[in-house]
């Protein structure tokens, strides 16, 4: 059998029956025992909820606002309505956790919330708040029926961003949607403004008060009526009040009354009434009731663990006398829930009785939870003990960080807000938890500090720890990985070396950080360029992943599998592994996760790149958002990298400066918030391209003598770690070079083909060639400018990749020129209906091919006029459409007269007034 450690074995197996931090008992309505009391008076307020988005429930305990709520549960759902139930609680004042629950709860009752509801589980980590809800409340408004959201016991969720969630549902809700809120006292939700607005109705405490017929059925029809009258004066109506009596006296003689039963009275009434009904219990029965009066929730197992019997069952079934009082909380009916007031007298009588008991119970509750593998309530009975060891320990047992690659981000975040930092600060496997969850909310720097401050208080370094089998030194190996890769640092001579030691240390057969390594070994190869390695790499990290039951761990690996093939120029292998990355993503952590988002980011390059998608300067509104996705939440180097190009190159070739200006803005935001270092190469590079894009020479010419300091040519050579910046870089300063130094600029060209050939990275040779083709025709050199049209095209083919054709400028008159030549050269069909493809889409994006053909323009006319717009003469017209200039002066006659042209300049004008020229 394989040792534990951490609460997951060797073999990388959560020990973790059940890593769900949503307690499901929440979302389950109290189930109605009790005589059921005709509210007539409030059939009106009943009948307007579904008038109203949001209808208000205010009154102080013991007015039978739960059992009204739950009455109402049961005649709406009798109308058809589809009626969602929360109980809420104080951790709920955080936002993502009550969405969160309103997502479950909502998917509970039978609205489709979708991938949302995996978002949901994950704790909405990661997730803009807004935009969850603002979705939530689109499929709400598609829902066929009225949607009515309970939300017991308001009060409990103090006032701040958790009230703005909702005051923004109700400001916002769908006509289908009707929120009722139940509040011992009002909550900040702008009630009077809605009210005023006609968008909310108001229930108070006077009227939940029994009136004297209400007071008769809740205690029955036996009584007298002179003491049914003096019981409802001395109650005043008060619902919980009236049902005490009706318990009390049933233990009583009798010839007893109410009358009898209230004579005399002093002190707090429930309390009295209270006191007159344990009075005639068991000591078991009520030693029992103290107990379990300090839990949320509970069943008979777990009465049995705090009480120290093995009768629970057996007494709680004695007590279904006390159904006003002890309500089931699920539909089997095995957990149970006291009413708050008779809690509150309960815990006091306890405590009174026992004071040194209430620490007991809750650790004793905390060890139970813990065994059944309920870990939220675990660590949260721990900390009401006081007991911040217990609580710390109960995470530690579960896995410490690791509860990630089980649980889900959200499970241990919720965890972790059981501490506060200071109390984080005692326990280095916490604080390496900490860590993790600053590296994914993008805070490296805080991500760094946790990491540190656990190495001091565990008393090692790292670079010294000579094994990884304690869970302690497991953490750190994990979590040192993950920030070199994040803060990109990858970049030591000695880093392979690392990795090599880091699999010699580990304990045999330790799946998951053989997995981690293997993940953190495949960036690191990507990173110096060993780009082949890196396949072979992330095929062991997949099987270590597999084997550790890591969803996540396999789901990051298809995504750097991706990564390398499409740096390598496999297009059709990388679109295979992201799109399993995406589904991995969207069925396991929901379709707006930042892991979602990273491989959107990635697939969007590749769809970019390819020329498949033509929305938005060629970039899709998917690709867009993953992209602020990943700059506000999680990312590294790669991922910055392929959003900034792609970004960049579109919003360049369309023309749109703000957008350009806008990503680089970005990128440079990220760069410094975080310190990616590579990351400052690549936006150097990116403002160099916009000035030139700007003719802003002087800046151009500033930025370029930088980069040229940076990164001069052959700097991969010494320094492999640069071969990805040194791309970007590079192109940019080839760009620099086209206008006035064509030699430098095919130098610089040729050094990036020596590097991306070096390395593999053949997805960046189709560009370069393209790039030096269009230098070496403006030298006049058309036959080796055709030969690298051809080189570009031995991958473009195969994989797809149209979008280099597309971008280089002026490249037209090339492409046309390698038309004519590779049919008489026998090129591919493939390779000539490629470039016929991407003559075909610049003439579509220049020209209204609808425009022409409302005046009869052929194509080859249209190719002229094509020529004429950028004012090439006939003898260049000539050569760019291989005719002779007899033909060019037949089209420009025919041209002239379809447009009622006299001159060139006459016809460019007249095309573009007609929308011919766009």
């Amino acid at each position: 059998m394989a040792e534990n450690i951490g609460n997951y074995d060797l073999a990388g197996k959560s020990a973790v029956p059940n890593a769900g931090w949503l307690l499901r008992s929440k979302l389950e309505a109290p189930r109605i025992l009790i005589n059921v009391v005709d509210r007539t008076a409030l059939q009106g307020a009943e009948n307007n909820v579904v008038l109203f988005p949001l209808t208000s429930i205010v009154a102080p305990a013991g007015f039978g606002k739960s059992t009204l709520l739950a009455q109402w549960r049961c005649n709406f759902l009798k109308a058809g309505h589809t009626v969602a139930w929360l109980s809420l609680d104080e951790a709920d004042g955080e936002p993502s956790q009550l969405l969160s629950y309103l997502i479950a709860t909502l998917s509970k009752a039978g609205v489709e919330v979708g991938q949302m509801e995996l978002l949901a589980e994950q704790g909405l980590s990661e997730t803009s708040i807004q935009a969850t809800a603002e979705s939530l409340l689109e499929v709400i408004s598609g829902h066929p029926a009225e949607v009515v959201l309970m939300l017991d016991d308001m009060h409990r969720v103090e006032a701040g961003r958790a009230l703005n969630l909702i005051r923004m549902m109700v400001h916002n809700a769908p006509e289908n949607l009707h929120i009722i809120i139940n509040a011992r006292q009002g909550v900040a939700l702008s009630l009077a403004e809605f009210i005023a607005a006609g968008k909310a109705q108001e229930v108070e405490a006077e009227q939940l008060r029994f009136d004297l017929e209400e007071t008769s059925q809740a205690v029955g029809d036996s009584s007298d009526a002179a003491s049914l009258k003096a019981l409802h004066d001395r109650t005043e109506g008060w619902p919980v009040a009236v049902q005490l009596a009706k318990l009390a006296l049933a233990k009583r003689p009798h010839s007893d009354n109410f009358s009898t039963l209230i004579s005399g009275q002093t002190g707090h009434l429930s309390n009295y009434l209270a006191e007159q009904i344990i009075s005639g219990l068991e000591p078991a029965q009520i030693n029992l009731l103290m107990k379990t009066a300090l839990l949320e929730r509970f069943n008979a197992a777990l009465a049995n663990a705090i009480c120290g019997i093995t009768n629970g069952a057996q007494l709680i079934d004695s007590l279904n006398g006390l159904s006003a009082l002890l309500v089931p909380i699920d539909a089997d009916g095995v957990w149970f829930r006291y009413h708050h007031l008779f809690a509150d007298f309960l815990k006091n009588l306890l405590n009174y009785t026992q004071p040194d008991e209430t620490k007991r119970i809750h650790i004793a509750a905390a060890n139970w939870f813990e065994q059944e593998g309920l870990i939220a309530e675990a660590v949260r009975h721990a900390r009401l003990a006081g007991d911040v060891d217990r609580s710390a320990a109960i995470i530690e047992n579960a896995g410490g960080w690791a509860l990630v690659l089980y649980g889900g981000i959200g499970f241990l975040r919720n965890l972790l807000k059981n501490l506060t930092y200071t109390e984080l600060a005692k326990y280095p496997r916490l604080l390496l938890a900490q860590s993790y969850l600053d590296i994914k909310d993008g805070h490296l720097a805080n991500a760094r500090r946790c990491y540190e401050d656990a190495l001091a208080l565990a008393d090692k370094d790292f670079g010294h720890i000579a094994e990884f089998s304690t869970p302690l030194n497991r953490d750190i190996l994990n979590l040192s990985m993950l920030l070199q890769v994040y803060e990109d640092r990858l970049d030591g001579a000695d880093q392979a070396g690392r990795m090599q030691h880091y699999r010699n240390v580990l304990p045999e057969g330790d799946a998951l950080a053989g997995g981690l390594i293997a993940c953190t070994q495949t960036l690191t190869e990507i990173a110096h360029g060993r780009l082949a390695e890196a396949l072979i790499t992330v095929r062991h990290g997949l099987r270590d992943m597999r084997r550790a039951d890591s969803t996540l761990g396999v789901n990051y690996c298809y995504l750097h599998w991706g990564l390398a093939d499409f740096y390598l120029g496999n297009f059709q292998h990388a679109e295979a592994s992201l799109w399993e990355a995406r589904e991995l993503a969207a069925d396991n952590f929901g379709a707006d996760s930042g892991l979602h988002a990273m491989v959107d980011v990635l697939l969007g390059g590749l769809e970019y790149w390819r020329g498949t998608v033509e929305e938005h300067s060629g970039l899709s509104k998917v690709f867009l958002a993953a992209a602020k996705h990943v700059e506000q939440f999680d990312g590294w180097f790669e991922i910055y990298a392929m959003s900034l190009d792609v970004t960049l190159t579109a919003a360049l070739d369309q023309g749109q400066l703000e957008l350009a200006r806008d990503s680089v803005e970005r990128i440079e935001a990220v760069y410094e918030s975080r310190n990616i270092k590579r990351l400052k190469y690549l936006t150097l590079a990116g403002r160099l391209r916009i000035a030139l894009a700007e003719n802003s020479h002087d800046i151009a010419e500033r930025l370029a003598s930088q980069l040229r300091e940076l990164m001069p040519l052959g700097c991969w050579r010494s320094d492999p770690y640069l071969w990805r910046p040194y791309q970007s870089a590079g192109l940019a300063l080839a760009e620099v070079y086209s206008t006035g130094k064509r030699r430098d600029a095919i130098a610089v060209i040729d050094d990036l083909l020596a590097c991306a050939t070096t390395f593999g990275a053949h997805f960046f040779c189709g560009l370069l060639y393209l790039r030096k083709a269009r230098l070496l025709d403006l030298a006049g050199d058309r036959k080796v400018a055709l030969a690298q049209i051809q080189y570009a095209l031995d991958s473009a083919v195969n994989e797809g990749m149209r979008r280099p054709f597309l971008i280089v400028p002026d490249l037209l008159p090339l492409l046309r020129a390698a038309i004519k030549y590779g049919r008489e050269e026998a090129w591919s069909s493939r390779a000539l209906a490629l470039l016929s493809s991407c003559v075909a889409a610049y003439q579509e994006a220049r020209f209204s091919r609808k425009a022409a053909d409302q005046i009869g323009l052929s194509k080859r006319e249209l190719d002229v006029l094509e020529q004429l717009a950028v004012g090439g003469a006939n003898k260049e017209i000539a050569r760019a459409l291989d005719m002779t200039e007899n033909t060019v002066k037949f089209h420009l006659k025919n041209l002239f007269k379809k447009l009622g042209a006299e001159s060139r300049g006459q016809a460019i004008d007249l095309a573009r007034s007609r929308n011919i020229i766009t």
